[in-house]
């Protein structure tokens, strides 16, 4: 029934600002990018590649949306940014040590992509569980962090301790991500692109080497080639690293994770890829003529030989891989031995005789403060006013003034991890910091016992580079000093972390599979862990 108070309806007004709506925002859009433009002017060339880069790769990211897909895509960009020191630092001041200023890197900025993905889900219910933890690894983590907090008693320089502590938050970060991938696939997805990044390390390498320049790659990292003399002029690449024993450090962890690869229970080509991968490494790493970092390959080699090669000697995989690796590095001797040779025994300009002088001095510090220490981050600030020996002031800087050239003091640390941790954050520190590693151990074992094959390889080849790396780390500062290097480290702590948790989470299926009663006739449960390699 017509109603004859009703109103007939009227159309919609689209004036005013609506109406200019479709005009606007082009010329916002326009705007931004005049606006982005002059500021990315401004801006130094490694900020305005990343603009470049980031914006196209944004909207990429929009095409994807799954969260599986999302977290595969920062978790290869994490591994892949490992080998560059894209790290940006904010209030930078002159000063040898684990930070000197606010660090932003690259492997953060993917850390924290990856915890929003998580945590939109989370937050709207689809996601039940936000963060697993490995007590025991964060937990000691934490330990040595709250031994740089006690370090303050001793400190002169109480910002410095507070730059390494804010770093060190930022490293457990990036730790919990690589921690909560629940899934044996990123794992995997982390391994591949972390041996991408030693394959184009490898290439790197070689090509500054040959050309002596770093082929325009500074907006990754890149610096300028240094020439060793071992009897003749030798190029030492740095790729991406920043510096060749930098890049040393990167090939010393990641190429014993290539090698237990190729041992790992996955398709043929996936291990041929990988024993490439490892070839390359260990000839990038040659080229560093880093002899620290050479000393640790019979290390990690002779663990991941032992763990996972020995227990298939007798299948005929292994026998060709190691056959095919044998004659790889039989063909590469004519060429390394004698690069080998002259770098172990022509003139190194005092550099093995500087150790044990600036061990001495670093250990009469520390017989000074040996329970707390100097304080985190401040070694090199104090080490020659500590040190009562005068042996600290073996290392000097060269200037020149004119035609002059003078060697001047300079503050550095002393060329042993331990003994700088050691004097850093003390005795109690030191034990914090050494427990870090040992609670990757305990976690790495357990995975090898009782893991699926592939990441009883995985963190066997990781641990295998930790080792070498706490080896080489007898004759140089170590880790601390970088911080995408920190970074690796951090990530394999944290990957451990995951296998383990992966592995107990299987182990509690199968226990809770073993309670539940099996139907008459039916067939019992299969395990969800393959045996151990």
């Amino acid at each position: 029934m017509h109603r004859a108070d009703a109103l007939p309806e009227s159309p919609p007004a689209y004036g005013g600002v609506a109406a200019l709506l479709p005009y606007l925002l082009p010329v916002a859009l326009g705007l931004f990018s005049a606006a982005l433009a002059i500021v990315a002017g401004r801006l130094e060339l490694k900020f305005v590649a990343g603009l470049v880069v980031v914006v196209p790769f944004g909207l990429a990211l929009l095409l994807l949306r799954t969260e599986e897909r999302l977290t595969a895509v920062f978790v290869a960009l994490l591994a892949l940014t490992l080998c560059m020191n894209l790290d940006v630092t904010f209030m930078w001041r002159r000063h040898v040590g684990s930070s000197a200023g606010v660090q932003i890197s690259a492997g953060l900025l993917c850390a924290l992509a990856l915890w929003t993905i998580w945590l939109i889900p989370y937050l709207r219910r689809v996601r039940p569980v936000l963060m697993r933890l490995n007590v025991l690894q964060v937990s000691t983590v934490l330990l040595y962090m709250l031994a740089g907090v006690m370090s303050l008693v001793n400190a002169v320089f109480p910002g410095l301790v507070a730059l390494e502590l804010l770093r060190l938050s930022m490293l457990l970060l990036i730790m919990l991500a690589v921690m909560n991938l629940a899934d044996i696939r990123y794992l995997k997805v982390f391994v591949f692109f972390l041996s991408v990044g030693v394959v184009l390390q490898g290439a790197l390498a070689g090509g500054q080497h040959l050309t002596g320049s770093s082929l325009g790659l500074e907006v990754f990292g890149a610096a300028a080639q240094i020439s060793q003399d071992i009897g003749y002029s030798f190029i030492r690449p740095t790729g991406t690293g920043g510096h060749p024993n930098i890049l040393a450090y990167f090939l010393e962890l990641s190429i014993p994770l290539t090698l237990a690869m190729v041992f790992a229970p996955q398709p043929a080509w996936l291990r041929c890829w990988y024993l490439f991968a490892t070839l390359c490494g260990l000839g990038a790493l040659v080229l560093t003529l880093s002899r620290a970092a050479w000393l640790t390959v019979p290390i990690s080699f002779g663990i991941v030989l032992l763990l996972l090669a020995s227990r298939l000697l007798l299948q005929l995989r292994t026998i060709v891989l190691v056959l095919l690796l044998a004659v790889a590095m039989v063909i590469a001797s004519f060429y390394i031995a004698p690069i080998v040779y002259k770098r172990f025994v022509h003139d190194d300009y005092r550099s093995s005789a500087m150790r044990m002088p600036m061990n001495r001095a670093a250990w009469d510090v520390i017989k000074q403060y040996p329970v707390l220490g100097v304080g985190m981050n401040n070694f090199s600030q104090v080490y020659r006013a500590y040190d009562r020996t005068t042996e600290s002031r073996v290392f000097t800087e060269k200037i020149y003034q004119g035609k002059h050239r003078l060697y001047v003091p300079f503050k550095h640390v002393v060329h042993n991890m331990f003994l700088m941790i050691w004097g850093e954050v003390g005795t109690l520190g030191l034990l914090a910091f050494l427990s870090m590693f040992a609670a990757t151990f305990v976690n790495a074992w357990r995975v090898y016992q009782r893991g699926p094959p592939w990441l009883a390889a995985s963190v066997v080849g990781i641990c295998a580079g930790l080792l070498g790396h706490m080896a080489h780390g007898m004759l140089d500062p170590g880790f601390p000093l970088m911080m995408h290097i920190s970074t690796l480290v951090f990530c394999y702590m944290g990957f451990v972390a995951a296998a383990e948790l992966i592995t107990r989470r299987s182990d509690q299926s199968i226990r809770k599979a073993s309670r539940s009663p099996v139907p008459a006739g039916s067939t019992p449960p299969r395990p969800l862990v393959a045996p151990s390699p």
